[in-house]
């Protein structure tokens, strides 16, 4: 097994090796070989001849409600073609784009999302089962906006530069009652 990684690892180098150097034409020993062969290459090489016509992928977008609701309005707080995200779904949020015609946005977000410090904590959705309790309510599924139950809320902090233990890890989350005011984090709906 060893072996065969070993292998492995020394084509994948040498195929890289070519890629970098700008070599984009089919190696000569496969000029000519089955079709099966060739497929292989392909899929090893992950090359330009892998897709006859380009591929357009688009990161799903992503946003913060630029107004609060309480929990009980939640829901109904994305614009259309978006929806209240479960954090699961924005969790790694370097692979999304903010969308900053319909988010919130700080003095110094760009592009991206506004970050802590700031008035950015949003109701998320967690994932859990119909919950009230102040570790990991949901406002009973987002059903009310009672002062006596509890929701989920998460904001992105921005990371210390300045410390030489920062993480990358973005998120921050809090606990809060059901009739208190959040923006609401939405994320685009699947096509």
């Amino acid at each position: 097994m060893l072996k065969r990684t070993v292998v492995v690892a020394s084509i994948l180098v040498a195929l890289a090796a070519l890629s970098i150097n700008g070599y984009t034409q089919e190696p000569e020993e496969f000029r000519g070989a089955p079709p099966s062969r060739k497929a292989t290459t392909i899929i090893v090489t992950n090359g330009p001849v892998a897709c006859q016509q380009p591929v357009t992928v688009k990161a799903r977008k992503y946003y913060q409600t630029t107004s609060p609701f309480d929990g009980g309005h939640a829901l109904t707080a994305c614009s259309t073609g978006y929806h209240m995200a479960n954090l699961m779904e924005i969790l790694n949020p370097s692979t999304m784009q903010y969308d900053t015609t319909l988010g919130a946005t700080a003095d110094d977000s760009g592009q991206g999302p506004p970050t802590l410090p700031g008035d950015v904590f949003a109701w998320i959705r967690n994932g859990l089962p119909s919950s009230a309790n102040n570790t990991s309510g949901n406002c009973k599924a987002w059903s009310t906006g009672g002062s006596i139950y509890y929701g989920t809320a998460a904001a992105l902090k921005n990371p210390d530069f300045w410390s030489s233990a920062s993480g990358i890890d973005p998120w921050l989350f809090e606990t809060s009652t059901c009739d208190s005011s959040f923006h609401v984090w939405c994320v685009q709906d699947y096509n």
